[in-house]
């Protein structure tokens, strides 16, 4: 004991303390600290992170992505740093505190505005309870635990926070890694297209808080997620039963996170580790949302208490599961109230929705500031949600809702009506669905729509616009017209212009195929424009792909004349269809010429229109020919104009006047002359008499001579002068000329002369004051047609003509000819025509042939002839080019003349066709088990020869980007003029309606006169397998009994067993426990491993091999299958730790004839024998050569002695030795036996 005496003069109070020289506290360790001076004032940043130095390097990683993708300066600052700056190096959390208030006040503007804690933390970082397990890596403030308070700066009563503060809560570098991993995968993934759904998810343990819990949620949906400018997708999941059920709603949690959401807030009761029960941890490792990660707004108790010592929080576990749960979650480590947290949700929403923020710390802190200000309580309620709602996560990740509109074009999203389109629609509607997954537009969208052929040629094209998008929206797109057979592609562009501010627009167009369907006929041979030598020919249409009735019959008629109506037409029989294509042998031997042919197909209910066709018989050749002249070319095009006898070039409209003379002798009036063009009055003179004229160059169209008048009725020199005007014009020159009054009296011969030589027949004929008009081209050998005189007194004589220019470049394409196994003789004709008789003739014309190999590749240029004749194309090489198109190219120097193409005619030997009969298409069954196999059918024809002795085939389905994914191909062989059966086995692994295509040649490896036969489309329909996945267990081969001994070193075997293939995807499908601890596939020890199978309903196995110790243990598995199904197998079993027998009996006994042994072992074994004794204690049988095993064991008896007698009724003993190296165990038993 010790006694100190002092005397105290000071007047206040004051507290001694008596410490002996041994009470003094010494530093335990000195060590030397790296410089790092956070009181600088030159530092500056946006965000600090403040990380435990075990977790620096993913601090540097996060870091340097929030520089790099957000633009913020970063300061990384070691715990300890702070310590020593602030705190004299002692941990404290009050450290943390004093150090963001001074950055805060004395870093460079602009001040920090977010802090980052890095590791996780306890309120008892001492131990103090004995029991805690937990260690701090960043300390905690306050019990409940305040991270807020941390940046309240206004003295020690101020709970309002000035910076936004977050923590990652983790234990190890591995969580520390899967966070930082988390939240950079959300910053840098697109929008995802759930970035607008928004769930709730509502509890309540009666009715009455059911109902309080519901209205705050519809307040929330009706104020801030329905309406613009969020215009948001609400996912409800609201409670209405009593009570509490584990699990309840638990596949509705699931299934949102799982198709994604922006938000999951939930309003209810809840503990450290639960939501009512719904979900628990245990259960968040069910979570499938990869790549989902939502921001979780947990308002309800305790979920975010991550510091207490001998728990983990519902908000750590969400946080730390790799690549789901979470990216960031909001919960109280303290209490919550419905009223409190209602308010919270509203100021949060409020600033989402109405005040643009994105940060997520500055969203929850923004909740925090609008509680404090717009609901002022003094009961405190306000200040501890405000304390204790604690964010974890990043403060300055931004939730990923974007600020502009993102409009956006899903994959397939055009659907039809009708759903199969035929070739006989009239309307076919598209209907096209617009997202946007931004804020809603505040103006109309542009939607422009156009549709390209198989030959990519544009055929349709609208501009539509529509209302603004909040959500989404569709259109309605109405494309008229019929007779459109096979692939289209709709490409669909939304806000083409870029009128509408977007945060990206690489998602705003879509290209889709549509296929339309042959209702009708189709002629197969021989088509339009094709000559044959075959004298009784098959006439072969194709049968329509889809119909309405199964059973038909068909018409065929062929005559000389197209209106069937010569004695000469020949018709058939009822002809029964056959497959893919339905034939008719002509009855009668044809001569050579022209035939017209036609067919129709006829069912009980209807009666299909006529096809046509027509072709030339020339039995002289034995080529196959494409032959194309006089009636059989096509109107005028945009390129070329059409006579009756030939193609030439188009006139140029733009070159069109009209011209007109109007001529009046005297005795009829006071006489005039009118020279007009387009309808205008050239020459102005009133009382000119004589000849009025004027002369135009045809080329330029302008007025090169006059207007002139030459008074011919008085004066021969003026007559003379007037043929000397018009002889010194150049040749196809056009005169306009008339009389006015008279213009015969001094008329010379010269002036005749000229007339003629511009084409007039009746200059001569002109008498006292006859009307005479003439339009002639100077240099025309045929007499004009635009010229007239009329005789004294009847009136005036009134000629009008065109003046016409053609284009000075034209061309003509031929039909793709072909496919064709060889090429043969080309023949064309040509000739020129002239709008203006003369002598200056430069007017061109050259046939190119063009090939290619099939219709997704451009044709090629191969051969070039100027000359009408024949050309042999026999050296062009079919492998190469199975098609060929003749190309006509017309040229004229001035407009006054084309060159016309007569005919031509190209002779080469036919390839075959490939088809799929539709009607032999067949799916094992419509509806099946997602992942279940299924087997499609369906019977390929071959008509003719073909340059290919294999041909592909592909089963394919569109995928989620509407492309199309090939399930399954393959090379068949199909015999000449015959069909073979093809199956294709496969499954589909996601449930659903999916589209399906059989696609024959899908590599257009092979040349064919069809194409448009090879592709069958199709739906099947997968539905997701409602029983659970079952569990079996085996044991070192063997199947365990419950609290069976086993091996220290087992190889344990699970077995899951389910209905579907695709049942079980991965490692996540399970959770496995050893003595209630989670073992891991990924964990190097015990070691365990998963086993895909796919056997018969065997889906997977799971090989474990844990090191046991002496004692019991239980084993439990989950199993949740991919569509949320689960089981569970919990498997009591021991390891001894004695060499032991128990449990041994015989059974039966007594008995007649056989009976076994059984016994269990604690533990391996060399040797087990059985020895069988008389009660006098004679050996009479020993029965061993058995292998034993741990656990159970049986060994059968025959009731004989070792000479195979039978033994006599009575008692005997048996004893069961068991021996273990130097370790022997014994057990004696009777058994009886009783005949």
């Amino acid at each position: 004991a010790f006694r100190a005496a002092f005397r105290d003069t000071r007047a206040d109070t004051a507290v001694y303390f008596a410490v002996t020289p041994y009470g003094f506290l010494s530093p335990d360790t000195l060590f030397r600290i790296k410089s790092n001076d956070l009181q600088s004032t030159q530092n500056t940043a946006d965000l600090i992170i403040i990380a435990h130095a075990k977790f620096l390097t993913e601090a540097e990683r996060l870091a340097a992505h929030r520089r790099s993708v957000s633009g913020l300066r970063v300061k990384v600052v070691d715990i300890a740093d702070v310590y020593n700056q602030f705190n004299y190096g002692i941990f404290a959390a009050q450290a943390i505190k004093d150090f963001l208030n001074y950055a805060y006040s004395s870093w460079q503007y602009p001040a920090p505005q977010f802090a980052l804690l890095l590791g996780d933390g306890c309120w008892d970082p001492r131990k103090i309870g004995g029991d805690a397990v937990q260690t701090t890596f960043i300390p905690v403030l306050g019990n409940p635990v305040s991270d807020s308070r941390l940046v309240c700066f206004d003295g020690p009563e101020d709970f309002l926070p000035d910076m936004f503060i977050g923590r990652l809560p983790v234990y190890t570098q591995e969580e520390a890694s899967v966070i930082v991993d988390k939240i950079i995968q959300y910053d840098l993934e697109p929008i995802p297209t759930h970035i607008k759904k928004f769930a709730f998810l509502n509890g309540g343990i009666n009715t009455d808080e059911q109902l309080q819990f519901r209205a705050q949620s519809e307040e929330l949906i009706n104020r801030y997620i329905d309406p613009a400018p969020v215009a948001g997708e609400p996912i409800r999941i609201y409670k209405d039963t009593d009570g509490r059920t584990e699990g309840e709603m638990q596949p509705e949690i699931l299934q949102t996170f799982a198709d994604g959401v922006s938000t999951f807030v939930f309003s209810g009761h809840a503990a450290s580790s639960t939501w009512e029960t719904m979900l628990q941890n245990e259960d968040i490792d069910k979570l499938q949302n990869i790549d989902k990660l939502p921001v979780v707004f947990s308002m309800t108790c305790h979920t975010g208490k991550f510091a207490e010592p001998r728990q983990v929080s519902f908000a750590e576990d969400f946080m730390r599961l790799p690549q789901r749960g979470a990216a960031a979650f909001w919960g109280t480590s303290g209490w919550g109230w419905i009223t409190q947290d209602g308010w919270l949700l509203d100021g949060l929403f409020n600033s989402l929705a109405i005040d643009s923020v994105r940060e997520i710390g500055a969203l929850v802190t923004a909740a925090k500031l609008k509680l404090h200000t717009q609901h002022p309580q003094t009961d405190g309620r306000n200040v501890n949600v405000i304390d204790q709602y604690t964010l974890f996560g990043d403060p300055s990740m931004k939730l990923k809702l974007p600020l502009q509109p993102d409009l956006y074009v899903p994959p397939q999203v055009i659907s039809t009506e009708p759903e199969t389109l035929s070739e006989l629609d009239s309307i076919t509607v598209l209907i096209v669905k617009i997202e946007n997954l931004g804020l809603a537009t505040t103006d109309s969208v542009e939607i422009n729509t156009d549709i390209f052929n198989s030959e990519n040629s544009l055929i349709f094209s609208t501009r539509s616009r529509i209302a603004p998008i909040g959500l989404r929206d569709s259109l309605r797109i109405y494309w008229t017209g019929q007779n459109r057979r096979g692939p289209y592609k709709v490409q669909l562009v939304v806000n083409p212009l870029n009128s509408i501010g977007e945060v990206r627009f690489d998602n705003n167009s879509l290209s889709q195929e549509i296929y339309f369907y042959s209702s009708n006929l189709t002629i197969a041979e021989p088509a339009v424009l094709t000559q044959i030598s075959e004298t009784q020919p098959t006439l072969y249409v194709y049968n329509p792909e889809i119909s309405q009735e199964s059973s038909a019959s068909y018409e065929f008629e062929i005559d000389t004349l197209s209106n069937f109506t010569s004695p000469f037409l020949i018709q058939s029989e009822k002809v029964n269809e056959q497959h893919v294509r339905t034939g008719w042998k002509v009855s009668s031997v044809l001569a050579d010429g022209l035939y017209f042919w036609r067919c129709r197909r006829n069912t009980e209910s209807i009666q299909s229109p006529w096809v046509n066709a027509y072709f030339w018989i020339n039995s002289g050749s034995s080529d196959w020919s494409f032959r194309q002249e006089k009636q059989f070319w096509p109107q005028n095009g945009t390129t070329y104009g059409t006579q009756s006898s030939g193609i030439l070039l188009p006139l140029d409209n733009s070159k069109t006047k009209t011209l007109q003379v109007r001529s009046l002798g005297f005795s009829d009036g006071n006489g005039y002359c009118d020279l007009i063009i387009d309808g205008q009055k050239i020459n102005t003179n009133t009382d000119f008499r004589g000849h009025n004229l004027l002369s135009i160059d045809p080329v330029s169209q302008q007025i090169t001579v006059g207007p002139l008048n030459f008074n011919t009725s008085s004066s021969n020199t003026a007559s003379d002068s007037m043929a000397a005007v018009l002889r010194d014009l150049p040749d196809r020159s056009m005169l306009l000329i008339g009389i006015h009054g008279d213009g015969s009296e001094a008329i010379t011969e010269a002036a005749l002369q000229e007339f003629e030589n511009f084409g007039s027949a009746f200059s001569g004929d002109v008498s006292l004051n006859d009307s005479w008009s003439l339009i002639g081209v100077k240099g025309a050998t045929d007499k004009s047609k635009t010229e007239k005189r009329t005789a004294n007194g009847l009136g005036p004589a009134v000629v009008s003509d065109t003046m016409l220019q053609f284009v000075q470049n034209g061309e003509f394409y031929s039909q793709p000819l072909g496919p064709a196994l060889s090429w043969g003789v080309l023949h064309f004709v040509q000739d020129t025509f002239r709008l203006i008789p003369g002598p200056t003739e430069i007017a061109n014309m050259h046939i190119n042939i063009e090939g290619k190999l099939n219709s997704q590749v451009a044709w090629m240029k191969i051969n070039e002839f100027s000359q009408s004749g024949e050309y042999d194309l026999s050296a062009i090489d079919v492998s190469q080019f199975p098609y060929l198109r003749l190309h006509a190219i017309f040229t004229d120097d001035d407009g006054l003349d084309s060159p016309v193409l007569r005919s031509w005619q190209l002779s080469y030997e036919p390839a075959g066709d490939i088809a799929i009969d539709p009607t032999s298409v067949n799916l094992s069954a419509d509806s099946l088990l997602a992942g279940e196999n299924i087997r499609l059918s369906a019977d390929i024809y071959a008509f003719n020869a073909f340059t290919k002795d294999s041909v592909g085939i592909a089963l394919s389905v569109v995928n989620d980007l509407g492309d199309y994914s090939t399930l399954n191909s393959k090379k068949i062989k199909i015999p000449y003029n015959n069909s073979t059966r093809v199956s294709f086995d496969f499954m589909l692994a996601t449930q659903g309606s999916h589209r399906l295509k059989l696609d024959i040649d899908n590599l257009n490896e092979v040349a064919e006169s069809h194409e448009l036969n090879n592709t069958v489309n199709l739906t099947a329909f997968s539905r997701r397998d409602e029983e659970p996945p079952s569990i079996q267990i085996f044991v070192d081969s063997k199947t365990p009994l419950n609290n069976e001994y086993i091996s220290a070193t087992p190889l344990i075997l699970y077995e899951i067993y389910d209905d579907s293939p695709a049942a079980i995807q991965d490692t996540s499908n399970f959770v496995l426990y050893l003595d209630n601890k989670r073992i891991y596939f990924n964990s190097p020890q015990p070691d365990m491993e998963l086993l895909p199978k796919n056997e018969d309903k065997l889906r997977a196995q799971i090989l474990f091999e844990p090191d046991l110790t002496p004692g019991n243990h239980i084993l439990s598995i989950e199993v949740t299958d991919a569509f949320g199904y689960k089981n569970n197998l919990l498997q009591e079993l021991k390891v001894a730790e004695n060499f032991a027998l128990y449990d041994v009996l015989n059974y039966p006994n007594p008995f007649s004839s056989e009976t076994v042994f059984t016994f269990f072992l604690t533990q391996e074994a060399q040797s087990v024998q059985i020895k069988i004794f008389t009660v006098t204690g004679k050996l009479i049988q020993v029965l061993e050569n058995y292998s034993p095993e741990i656990g159970y064991n049986q060994i059968p008896w025959d009731s004989r002695d070792h000479d195979f007698d039978l033994l006599a009724n009575g008692i005997y003993l048996y004893k069961v030795i068991a021996k273990q190296n130097d370790k022997t165990v014994e057990f004696i038993g009777k058994a009886a036996i009783a005949r």
